[in-house]
């Protein structure tokens, strides 16, 4: 059954393309071209007759959204200011924190080489005190063998005569 094509004087497309619209009906066979438009036909009536008062209400939902998008905007700028206040604050802690941290690593790496330097003092007055202990030796050493030698001359010189 086909449908007459004057009784529908609708403009069924909000862009206004109805070669966009009916082209793919004209690949279709009869039955199945009807059959989409009569599917689409219950579409148009089920929302023509939606109830008034349904629409109203949507409306107002969405009224109230938009009232509630800007009540939070405007909170969302009172609150701006004090976060970028809150965020410097914070943001000066953290670098009074670091800047503590750091300065504490310093003093915990000057107390370290200061016992290092005290340790090398240390140790430079051992080396000290050995270096005069063997130069003490040594000069002994050398008195002794001096005397032996001294000795052995005038031994040697005593037997001769």
């Amino acid at each position: 059954m086909p449908i007459p094509t004057e009784s529908i004087d609708v403009d069924m497309t909000a862009d206004h393309d109805q070669e966009h619209l009916w082209a793919p009906l004209t690949n279709l066979g009869p039955s199945e071209q009807l059959r989409l438009l009569r599917a689409r036909i219950a579409k148009l009536e089920s929302q023509q007759t939606t109830p008034a008062s349904s629409c109203t209400s949507f409306e107002l939902v969405a009224q109230n959204e938009n009232d509630a998008v800007d009540t939070l905007c405007s909170q969302t700028d009172e609150i701006v200011p004090n976060n970028g206040k809150e965020a410097m604050a914070d943001q000066q802690e953290e670098e009074e924190q670091t800047k503590a941290d750091q300065t504490e690593h310093l003093l915990e790496k000057i107390t370290q080489i200061e016992l290092e330097v005290m340790n090398m003092k240390q140790w430079k007055a051992e080396l000290l005190a050995k270096i005069e202990e063997l130069e003490f030796k040594q000069k002994a050493d050398q008195q002794k063998e001096d005397c032996a030698k001294i000795d052995e001359v005038e031994n040697f010189e005593f037997s001769e005569k």
